[in-house]
């Protein structure tokens, strides 16, 4: 920082003694103008003085600006700030893409790896490089190659590295900047490295809190299916498929009952594997690639898509006598008094995007009419 300091300081009062050059230089100018007009007639002796002072301030001039242009590289050099006092990592390739200088910073991300496993030319299979979604990316879409290739310049591109030399994956943020000489041609590539590895598992642990809440609100605890909240939105989904494609979505209502005596005498944990058997054999509905969703109470809905008026019934039919067995079943073993289920069904296509709850209305109306069975 003091060395830059001066640097600073040096220059600005090479400026103001230019300056001040100049304005002397323009006084003698003045001053010898005057003289020629006052002083009849102008004699050599007169001019002596100021003419003295005219070359003294040209040599000054000269040997001043000479320095200036004249000071030598590695002097400008010392001006500069080194690769090591930045506070990224840093890394420059020369023109046959092997590393001529990498700095401190660099070499502690990478674990220090050698100048030879970074070089362009030798980089092998031995690093993966993924991206933010965990895709492979190929070495030609790789920073360093789009620079030499393209000559572009890549902004924090953010990269996912592997390495043995690696303790771990090494998520960085990725600049290149490609310096060409006079003619277009590259003469070096600078590489910038920023390690946000802390930062990208920290948002990756948020998102997976956040999947996980999302996927808690939208199931069913006790059953550990789909809830009512998923369901609203997937059948917006599977309507909007049905308007783009033409295929009849069917939604069956299926309610499970029990009498006042059953209620009052049935615990919660015989009620819960009761819902749980009927619940599996719902799930045939996935054969048909359908989805079976817990709504409230005692209440199910099965969604589906594509089925034919044939396929319909013939899943109706496996469900009434499947989950009357499983209703025989639990009154044999005294656990409930009567088991009742009734089904209501609707399929249709959808010929407009917003219109679903016309499907969800005829199925409540078929629920409505159906007598128990």
């Amino acid at each position: 920082m003091k060395q830059k300091l001066s640097v600073v300081l040096e220059s600005q009062w090479k400026k103001i003694f230019l300056w001040i050059i100049a304005l002397l230089f323009l006084f003698s100018i003045i001053q010898m103008t005057m003289l020629s007009i006052w002083i009849e007639p102008l004699q050599l002796i007169h001019w002596m003085p100021t003419f003295m002072l005219l070359l003294f301030l040209s040599a000054l001039l000269y040997i001043t600006m000479q320095t200036g242009d004249s000071k030598n590289p590695a002097e400008d050099m010392d001006g500069l700030i080194s690769v090591d006092e930045i506070e990224y990592g840093v890394i420059v390739y020369d023109l046959s893409g092997k590393v001529c200088e990498i700095n401190e910073v660099a070499q502690t991300m990478l674990n220090n790896t050698s100048k030879d496993q970074i070089s362009w030319p030798l980089l092998n299979s031995q690093w993966e490089v993924i991206n933010e979604n965990g895709e492979q990316i190929q070495m030609n879409d790789w920073p360093i190659a789009i620079a030499f290739k393209e000559r572009e310049h890549i902004k924090r591109r953010v990269m996912g590295l592997s390495h043995p030399t690696l303790k771990k994956r090494l998520w960085i943020e990725v600049s290149t900047t490609p310096v060409l000489n006079e003619d277009g041609e590259i003469e070096k590539v600078l590489l910038g490295l920023m390690d946000i590895t802390a930062q990208k598992e920290a948002a990756d642990r948020l998102l997976r809190k956040n999947e996980e809440l999302k996927k808690l609100a939208l199931t069913d605890n006790m059953l550990n299916m789909p809830n009512s909240r998923y369901f609203y939105p997937y059948l917006g989904e599977l309507w909007e498929y049905s308007n783009k494609t033409g295929s009849p979505i069917t939604l069956m209502f299926v309610t499970i009952d029990f009498t006042i005596k059953t209620v009052f005498v049935m615990d919660f944990l015989t009620k819960k594997n009761l819902l749980k058997d009927a619940a599996e054999i719902l799930e045939v509905i996935d054969q048909y690639g359908g989805k079976v969703v817990k709504l409230d109470g005692n209440r199910f809905a099965l969604i589906s898509t594509g089925l034919f008026d044939n396929q319909v019934e013939e899943i109706e039919r496996i469900l009434h006598r499947e989950l009357n067995e499983l209703g025989a079943l639990h009154q044999m073993t005294g656990e409930i008094d009567e088991f009742k289920i009734k089904i209501g069904t609707s399929s249709m296509v959808a010929i407009n995007q917003t219109g679903w709850e016309s499907l969800l209305n005829q199925a409540w109306s078929k629920l409505d009419e159906v007598r128990y069975v």
